[in-house]
């Protein structure tokens, strides 16, 4: 197998400041080198071989990283012990097997005058992401609070590891409307408690983008 081990490295931070972040709460897992360019976090010292993240270039995997920081952080508390033991600790799969290459998205919403759509990339699909935004503005700025398409992408860019690019028609469709529909109820609750979606500074970068339902935009 033309692969290549890259091991743990600590220096390279300053290049991929959460690949490295990774690699250290994974205690020292090594990146496995594809010859496409391709990595992944894989401990395959022994059998069964323990897989920590998706396929992805090395810009992509950093990305991730940082999307998913929080899952590698509750890792590393729930078996720190185990790991300051060396002992090898499976991870339980929390990506799909196509994030090995990113999607485009287009953030719109259903009632829009014209066409205001921003397109998004990102490795994960960021429909939870996005409600849990608008659902924020409506928590804190008032339940009539709408935030704008561009709005909820700039904090997908910021909070959440997503890139903006230009339009294309291939674009998976994420209507705000409907999505904020789906998770109405107990979606709502269990939507936001989950850790994994928390980020400081949010409302603070939607707020300017949030306008009252019902005024004009």
């Amino acid at each position: 197998m033309n692969n290549q081990v890259i091991h743990f490295n600590p220096a390279g931070a300053e290049q991929a400041p959460f690949t490295t972040e990774v690699e250290i709460l994974l205690g020292g897992v090594a990146r496995l080198m594809f010859p496409d360019g391709t990595e992944q976090f894989v401990d395959g010292d022994d059998e069964p071989v323990h897989v920590y993240s998706p396929r992805l270039s090395p810009d992509a995997l950093e990305r991730f990283c940082e999307a998913h920081i929080e899952r590698y952080q509750e890792f590393h508390s729930k078996h720190e012990r185990q790991l300051i033991r060396c002992e090898r600790v499976p991870m339980e799969k929390f990506w799909a097997d196509e994030t090995t290459a990113p999607k485009t998205y287009r953030i719109f919403h259903n009632y829009d005058q014209g066409d205001q759509s921003v397109y998004l990339s990102s490795l994960i699909d960021p429909t939870r992401a996005a409600v849990y935004c608008q659902f924020l503005a409506e928590d804190q700025l008032g339940e009539s609070a709408s935030v704008s398409n561009s709005g909820i992408a700039q904090a997908l860019v910021e909070f959440y590891g997503c890139i903006p690019v230009d339009k294309t028609e291939d674009a998976i469709e994420l209507d705000l409307y409907f999505a904020r529909e789906t998770l109405c109820g107990q979606g709502y609750e269990q939507l936001m408690a989950d850790p994994y979606l928390q980020r400081s500074g949010i409302i603070d970068l939607i707020r300017p983008h949030t306008h009252t339902v019902g005024d004009p935009l």
